[in-house]
């Protein structure tokens, strides 16, 4: 009786002994089968390198700070690049470095290329600040400063005295008629354009905080 005690319970051990070593082999072949968690990271390049500019950008990596809204004027001016013609200024450098002209006559940002090239008076800062736009239209007109417009010409740094309007697009005058025709003195005329301003955000990639 003893013996058979003995057996059983020899089995019963060699039982439970394979058993967990299936339920070893089950978990490792499910850990297997498991998609690694990805860890994503972002270098920031201390010499401000441009393709990581680029990518941080697509990434939605900037920082969003809105500012009070000095005019909200459907107007929207432009004027001639060929007009800034002091090479030794921080905007006649500015879009010589950065800046090229579109299909549209617009200027655009080398490497942040959804930015147009804007005059802007004091209010919004220096030279190659960055905004977006919001129209009640439902558009967002993305923008980075590359004109600085005169104190003389402005209320309180923002809006123009003549007009109340404080956008006024940098140009090649010949090909944005050759593209969106009769020009009217105002970019509101055209559909991308068009709308009264809403808010205005300043956009910051993380590579310039």
């Amino acid at each position: 009786m003893r013996e058979k005690k003995i057996k059983y319970l020899h089995f019963l051990s060699i039982c439970l002994c394979f058993s967990f070593l299936i339920f070893i082999l089950v978990l490792y072949k499910i850990n297997l089968n498991k998609e690694p968690i990805k860890t994503e990271t972002t270098a920031i390049n201390i010499n401000h390198n441009k393709m990581i500019d680029i990518e941080i950008m697509r990434s939605n990596q900037y920082l969003i700070t809105p500012i009070v809204l000095c005019s909200s004027s459907s107007i929207k001016t432009y004027m001639s690049y060929k007009a800034i013609t002091k090479k030794d200024s921080s905007q006649y450098k500015y879009i010589e470095n950065n800046m090229i002209v579109n299909e549209k006559g617009l200027l655009i940002h080398k490497d942040y290329n959804e930015y147009i090239g804007i005059a802007l008076g004091s209010y919004f800062g220096s030279i190659g600040s960055m905004y977006e736009i919001i129209l009640d239209t439902g558009k967002t007109i993305k923008v980075v400063k590359v004109e600085a417009k005169g104190e003389n010409h402005t209320i309180n740094g923002c809006s123009q005295i003549s007009d109340g309007s404080f956008i006024e697009f940098v140009i090649d005058v010949d090909r944005a008629k050759s593209y969106y025709g009769i020009l009217q003195g105002n970019f509101n005329n055209f559909d991308e354009f068009n709308g009264n301003i809403i808010k205005i955000n300043k956009i910051t990639p993380v590579l310039e905080l």
